[in-house]
């Protein structure tokens, strides 16, 4: 997800339950085409429930450092619109 601090992962991590270092760090995120398919394979990797968008997209921008950071990146900017309202 975004590499400066790997705010992303970390987030990921915390709605998952799992130390950080188990989601793989992705410096450059909007070279992810499809960024739910990619969560969907995080979640399924870790032998975790089904990724479910109207709900882990929320849990995962709460537990994000700076939910700001994701309007830099095209691919996110849906969410985070969902998510803020906005």
């Amino acid at each position: 997800m975004l590499n400066e601090g790997s705010s992303n992962e970390r987030a990921v991590a915390r709605v998952l339950r799992l130390p950080a270092s188990k989601i793989k760090r992705i410096k450059k995120p909007e070279i992810i085409p499809d960024p739910k398919t990619h969560l969907e394979n995080i979640f399924r990797t870790n032998k975790r429930p089904p990724y479910r968008a109207h709900l882990h997209a929320h849990q995962i921008a709460q537990a994000m450092d700076d939910l700001g950071r994701l309007k830099s990146c095209p691919a996110f900017a849906r969410c985070q619109r969902a998510v803020s309202g906005s």
